[in-house]
């Protein structure tokens, strides 16, 4: 150990003797510098003109595009093969090492003493990185010091990596030069290898796993696997334990087999140590962040742990599909670390890949083929992989789900359900739709059904008067389907043999009138504690009203109308009320932030009769200031303003209401609305930028009401407290100074004052 610190102290007086390492690091405090304070300006600059600021202490050091970590990073590709470039190599071409080989000094204690070296340096460039660190800690309210520090851990590793790989690199070449082009070649390799050899499934874990790239990413965002840190420790092990063995060849006459047996058995155990230290139910995980954002939310975590026995997600990939492509065999460990965070708590999770081609042309067999091998060539994937449509016993379920891109979950009593892409910006499902499936899996969800037979909205069609989008869009994110209900149609004679417990009927805009044994049937299932959503509109009031009657509910016979600029004049714009705003929080977020729900031909509800049946509810109510109710739906377009002489004058009206009573052990829940249209095909695919429309939201709002608050899933997380800055515009140009000006200048002049000492001894 005594031989190992004499060495290193020996290249440390080198390094400082030498005027590059003085270069590198007062570059690199600039560089450093000049980035931290363009990311503390950026979020300043916010807070200035009164732009809500979160996650502060992540923004500055890990946002994207500014963020300090991942932009310094990128100076290292440089920094740490100019510093290790001599580290040997200066040895083997000035003849020293002849010396070192002779001495009693073993070739591991050379290297690692080498290695210490280039660790107190990585120490050192980490130290001035944990000075803008320190100055955020005392600037930004409620610093989140332990997810930066791991940030800050995975810098150093990651220097401590290039070192040990540029050691290699030096113990190989005599030149310097060549060594630093060679570290960086090797570098560059390491970061592009993962992409190698991905379809072949003997050799894609091992290029997976070798590959540099990203492997800091987790860190910088307050995440510490053991994974990459064990990654970290090996890749360094490796190198070191080449470069040892390098020496030591050097200074006996081994054959050459031999050599590369030795190279070769260190490589292989590297590789073995970190595959095996990859797989899942070896992985630990410590998020570091305060509010522990890289972690599913507590109650989620419960979800995925409690899936009792076994679970296979099965991904069915259509070659001719365009969402596809993340999860074609090349790119199969990039899909599979997707559920990485799913995994994390249900190691035992199994991920299957079924590859096949077939679209909805109905082509012939010989054109299909011939198809889908061009699709192949083009997207650069093996043909053979991909099976053909008589080859696939799903192929009857994947033509229902359009041939796209979809999994499915399945547990081992038979239990399964969809898990799709959609056709948003993000595509691929959040949390909360994946959660939100595994929870369809293992507890009993509301099944919503919607009544027929009375010329009701349907949700099989997609017509503009239809539920189809809200109810069944498979590829819709919001759609009831994707957020863990079941849906279906039922008869009135039917709603006696629904389970109350998990059913809500919807009974949308009955155009028909309803028989008298309808109607009972209807009358019984409230009576019993059923819950139902009734929406009347302008043409089916009469119809609604005989069911609302059962409740003490009047829907109003004709119209509201609210003034608008450009729009017209029946489309009310409902506020969310004070009473709803109280029951959820989204109802809550709606009202601060004024959004509204669009409702065409709206009436209001009158809930005088109700009595003490029932708790009342107001949720939305009409604009007070610009809307009124008029009986008369003759030529509305005249309607500008209220008729004064007909009684009508600006006021606000009740447009929606949840009932609720106790019924045997349960609450029974019932939700009227005086519109129809609010969530139909046609509603949901206007356009209406300038308006805050939240018809989505509110329905999914109401929809978890019902379900008693299982579903739909909130991922939403309380913002970090870390949300201001101590800090004035004046000060700026003093944080400028110290990180462009003064720590690279105090490490200039030491550099220059202990350069000249060494001169005159």
């Amino acid at each position: 150990m005594k031989a190992i610190f004499q060495i290193a102290g020996t290249e440390l007086r080198s390094f400082f003797c030498s005027p590059i390492a003085w270069f590198v690091l007062v570059v690199f405090a600039v560089q450093a510098g000049l980035t931290f304070t363009d990311a503390y300006e950026s979020l300043f600059a916010r807070q200035v003109v009164g732009s809500t600021n979160s996650d502060i202490s992540l923004g500055i050091f890990n946002a994207w595009r500014i963020g300090v970590f991942p932009l310094v990073q990128q100076y290292l590709f440089l920094y740490v093969p100019i510093l290790t470039m001599g580290l040997i190599s200066r040895e083997t071409s000035s003849g020293s090492i002849k010396l070192l080989l002779s001495s009693p000094v073993s070739s591991g204690d050379i290297v690692i003493g080498k290695y210490f070296s280039m660790m107190v340096l990585g120490l050192v460039m980490s130290g001035i990185i944990f000075l803008q660190i320190l100055f955020s800690s005392l600037t930004v309210v409620s610093f989140d010091m332990s997810a930066i520090l791991s940030g800050l851990l995975g810098f150093y590793l990651l220097i401590c990596a290039y070192s040990a790989i540029g050691l290699f690199m030096s113990c190989l070449f005599n030149y310097q030069i060549l060594a630093a082009i060679c570290t960086i070649a090797l570098l560059a390799v390491l970061n592009f290898v993962g992409t190698l050899w991905q379809d072949i499934p003997l050799l894609r874990d091992v290029t997976y796993w070798l590959s540099l790239s990203g492997r800091t990413g987790n860190l910088y965002k307050g995440l510490i696997p053991s994974e990459d840190i064990v990654y970290f420790i090996v890749i360094s092990a490796m190198f070191l334990g080449l470069s040892t063995m390098k020496l030591y060849f050097d200074r006996k006459r081994v054959p050459a087999i031999r050599k590369a047996v030795s190279y070769a058995f260190v490589c292989v155990i590297a590789f073995g140590v970190g595959v095996i230290s990859a797989q899942p139910h070896l992985r630990f995980y410590h998020d570091a962040t305060r509010m522990k954002k890289n972690s599913l939310k507590p109650e989620f975590q419960e979800i995925v742990k409690n899936m009792d026995g076994e679970v296979t997600i099965t991904a069915f990939v259509n070659l001719f599909d365009n969402d596809s492509r993340r999860a074609f065999p090349g790119q199969r460990l990039y899909d599979e670390r997707w559920f990485e965070q799913y995994t994390r708590f249900k190691p035992d999770l199994k991920l299957k890949y079924v590859y096949y081609y077939d679209n909805a042309f109905d082509l012939p067999e010989d054109e299909l083929k011939k198809n889908a091998f061009k699709v192949a060539i083009l997207n650069r994937t093996n043909f053979k992989r991909f099976k053909p449509p008589g080859e696939i016993s799903n192929i009857e379920e994947l033509r229902a789900e359009d041939y796209r891109f979809v999994r499915l979950i399945e547990r081992d009593n038979g239990q399964k359900t969809w898990l799709r892409v959609f056709d948003d910006i993000s595509k691929l499902p959040s949390e909360v739709e994946v959660v939100a499936a595994f929870k369809k899996l293992s507890m009993p969800l509301p099944i919503v059904y919607f009544l027929e037979g009375h010329g009701e909205r349907r949700i099989d069609r997609g017509q503009n008067r239809d539920y189809s989008h809200i109810t069944s869009g498979k590829h819709f994110r919001k759609a009831l389907i994707n957020q863990g209900f079941d849906v279906a149609t039922s008869t009135a004679s039917n709603l006696g043999s629904h389970d109350l417990s998990r059913s809500v009927v919807v009974i949308a805009d009955p155009v028909d009138e309803f028989t008298e044994e309808d109607l009972a049937h209807i009358r019984m299932y409230i009576e019993n504690g059923g819950n139902l959503i009734l929406a009347a509109d302008e043409n089916s009031t009469a119809n609604a009203n005989e069911v609302a009657a059962m409740l003490g509910v009047r829907f109003a016979d004709g119209l509201l109308l609210q003034t608008h600029k450009e729009l017209r004049p029946d489309l009310i714009l409902a506020k969310v009320t004070p009473e709803a705003k109280n029951t959820e929080y989204w109802f809550h977020w709606m009202n601060i932030h004024r959004h509204v729900i669009s409702m065409p031909g709206a009436t209001y509800l009158d809930l005088s009769e109700v009595g003490e049946r029932f708790t009342v509810i107001p949720m939305l109510v009409s604009d007070s200031t610009a809307g009124w109710f008029t009986a008369d739906r003759m030529n509305i377009e005249e309607f500008p303003s209220p008729k004064v002489d007909k009684g009508e004058n600006y006021s606000p009206h009740i447009v929606a209401a949840g009932l609720s009573r106790q019924v045997g052990e349960r609450e029974q829940r019932i939700f009227l609305i005086g519109d129809a249209d609010w969530i139909s095909d046609g509603e949901l695919r206007s356009s209406r930028p300038d308006l805050r429309l939240s018809n989505v939201e509110f329905a999914m709002q109401v929809f978890k009401w019902f379900a008693y608050g299982e579903v739909p899933l909130d991922s939403g997380r309380r913002a970090g407290p870390d949300n201001k800055m101590h800090f004035t515009s004046s000060a700026v140009s003093w944080m400028r100074m110290l990180f462009w000006g003064l720590i690279p200048g105090a490490l200039l002049g030491t550099g220059a004052i202990w350069l000249v000492k060494r001169r005159r001894k």
